[in-house]
């Protein structure tokens, strides 16, 4: 016995790289996982923040540890997240009180959403 016609039109393999989501779908994704990345950074922050306000040698490790360039890009990156993440929490509010949730305003949101994101680093990486 043969299998149905619909059966034999599937792909053999599923390519992960390959899809093309919407934007929607992306500012989705990375709403969660910007929220996995400052959950994930809090235990380093804290422990940052006990050590800087511990005495003034620990205030001046603290400035030595975020003084490096890893640091300071994983702080671009929280600073990312953090606003990412903002933008995104409200717009799923917005979406869940039924506000912009026609398909072309959700559109416009995302892309609101992953602007202001980058607008927020970039201005957050170029102040002085």
């Amino acid at each position: 016995m043969s299998p149905p016609a619909s059966h034999t039109k599937r792909p053999v393999s599923f390519h992960l790289l390959q899809l093309h989501l919407p934007l929607t779908a992306v500012v989705s994704i990375a709403h969660r996982l910007s929220g996995i990345l400052l959950f994930l950074a809090l235990p380093l922050a804290i422990w940052l923040l006990d050590r800087s306000l511990a005495d003034a040698a620990g205030y001046t490790a603290a400035g030595h540890i975020l003084d490096g360039w890893v640091l300071r890009l994983g702080a671009a990156v929280l600073l990312w997240a953090l606003a990412h993440h903002l933008l995104a929490g409200l717009r799923v509010l917005l979406i869940d009180a039924e506000i912009g949730v026609e398909r072309t305003a959700a559109r416009r949101s995302a892309w609101w959403v992953t602007v202001a994101g980058l607008l927020i680093l970039l201005g957050g990486v170029l102040w002085p």
